[in-house]
């Protein structure tokens, strides 16, 4: 007799009470919520929850606006689902698996950034911290792991060998094993991270490790475009009795949403408004570029890092005298970010080389970006390069423009519109542009760190504007369009083809 038959044989006299208890406890999913967690909820997330366990339904997806609280819903129900396993007095023998196997519940957000902000996995962890039942049998970690979960963040109940991971969409190939459940958090931006076929990939692995347990599967995300996975995932859902569904505006999930939020948006932006609060994605919105691993492959390690220094200096930049330099600067017009890109190029191959890329934030305490701590960087880039050509959207900074025209470079004013765009996207895939691995200052969460951060999110509107999403930035991705397109003009030091400020 094997060891399974013994341990069934050992524990056939208290089976069938085991599981009329295990059933009972696993019927009252509302009581755990009101009587274990004791969380409230607004009354259409309760609702949501409410329908989900009442037609015992294995999927949920939410297609619901920013600031709606779909993130703590969906952290809400895998609370209860730790509560309704824990509570189950022999786990293994409840669901017909090997004693003692490992069991666990992998929550995937874009990055593991994210995951540190307002996700489930963060809404997860709170819950569990401030609950007196949960926290005497948790042991939270936020080290990253090892092996094939590195860079994971985990809370574990040993007890009953149940583990809960945070993981990157990039990562959740390692996500295999034995899933009570699993969540996924703005799914309609795991193509940005997560290569050819992210979303899909992430979520069929996902849904492949919950089939042995009936695992419950949660998919939230405010929509990016027509045919993202979240609006996919609310079109299939139509046709699966196992599935529910839901499309919901900010407001009607969050009865608290301050419509003001919406209504400047709104007139900024119209269709990124609709899209990230009223959860409309437009039919011309989709994907700049769709080949994100590309944008990947354009990161280029070099011993050579420079960075800019307090007072304005540059160090370890380096000019290589038979190359012509170009710039180009894109200040945000109320002053918070500034975009810099300074590169050149070879001209026996045609590759364009990237030699900086700054994003200017205030300073520490200070509301906007000082002119003069702007002008001085440029000035000593231009010392150190002599650079040949510099563009700017703007003429914001005024004495900055006239004194390196002063210096002998040429000043021409150029918008960054779909069709340097356009070109930096043929220049990415075709593998003609090189940049550094610079990590960027943000002042909000939101913003992505790198530029390869902010050309994964570009939309392309109507097939004519590439914007950002409402919370997001492209300052320094279209600097780099910027310099890429002055790069491929033909006459870079003439006077004709693009127009002089003034």
């Amino acid at each position: 007799m094997n060891e399974w038959d013994n341990y069934c044989q050992r524990t056939l006299i208290s089976h069938e009470w085991q599981k009329w208890h295990d059933q009972n406890i696993r019927a009252r999913p509302m009581d755990i919520l009101d009587n274990i967690l004791q969380i409230p909820l607004y009354p259409m997330q309760r609702e949501i929850v409410q329908t989900f366990y009442d037609g015992q339904y294995d999927e949920l997806a939410v297609c619901a606006g920013m600031r709606s609280g779909k993130s703590f819903m969906a952290a809400v129900i895998f609370a209860i689902e730790i509560i309704r396993y824990l509570l189950l007095r022999d786990p293994w023998m409840y669901y017909n698996i090997f004693p003692r196997s490992e069991v666990s519940i992998s929550l995937v957000a874009v990055s593991m950034d994210q995951h540190r902000e307002k996700s489930v996995w963060a809404h997860l962890k709170n819950i569990v911290s401030r609950n007196p039942y949960l926290m005497a049998r948790a042991t939270i970690s936020e080290t990253p792991g090892r092996g094939k979960f590195l860079n994971t963040f985990s809370i574990k109940f040993p007890d009953k060998s149940l583990t809960i991971r945070a993981i990157p969409s990039s990562s959740a190939s390692a996500a295999g094993g034995t899933l009570l459940g699993a969540g996924l958090d703005e799914v309609a931006r795991f193509d940005l991270t997560a290569g050819k076929r992210g979303a899909d990939l992430v979520y069929d692995t996902l849904k492949g490790g919950t089939a042995t347990l009936h695992g419950k599967i949660i998919s939230v995300s405010s929509p990016m475009w027509e045919r993202d996975k979240i609006m996919q995932l609310i079109k299939e859902i139509e046709v699966d009795d196992k599935a529910i569904a839901y499309h919901l505006a900010s407001w009607e999930l969050n009865p608290h949403f301050d419509m003001d939020i919406y209504n400047r948006a709104y007139r900024r932006n119209p269709e990124v408004a609709l899209r990230d609060y009223k959860a409309q994605p437009m039919a011309g919105l989709e994907p700049f570029i769709r080949e994100t691993h590309l944008i990947d492959q354009m990161v280029t390690i070099s011993q050579i890092n420079p960075k800019v220094l307090p007072d304005g200096g540059i160090d370890a930049l380096e000019r290589n005298p038979s190359y012509r330099y170009v710039l180009h600067g894109d200040p945000a017009l109320i002053n918070d970010a500034f975009g810099l890109c300074v590169g050149h190029l070879n001209p026996k191959n045609g590759h364009r080389h990237i030699d900086l890329l700054i994003r200017f934030i205030p300073k520490e305490g200070e509301r906007e970006i000082r002119a003069q701590w702007v002008h001085d960087v440029i000035l000593n880039l231009h010392k150190v390069l002599n650079i040949r050509t510099a563009s700017f959207d703007t003429y914001q900074y005024p004495e900055t423009l006239q004194d390196l025209e002063r210096n002998g470079v040429r000043m021409v004013q150029q918008h960054i519109l779909i069709e340097q765009y356009t070109a930096l996207k043929e220049a990415i895939y075709a593998g003609l542009i090189h940049i550094p691995n610079h990590t960027l200052p943000t002042k909000n969460p939101a913003w992505p760190r790198t530029v390869t951060g902010e050309l994964k999110e570009l939309s392309l509107i109507n097939g004519k504007k590439v914007d950002h999403p409402i919370n997001g930035t492209k300052d320094v991705a279209d600097a780099l369009a910027g310099v890429n397109w002055l790069l491929t003009q033909e006459h870079i030091g003439g006077s004709t083809w693009a127009p002089r400020f003034g």
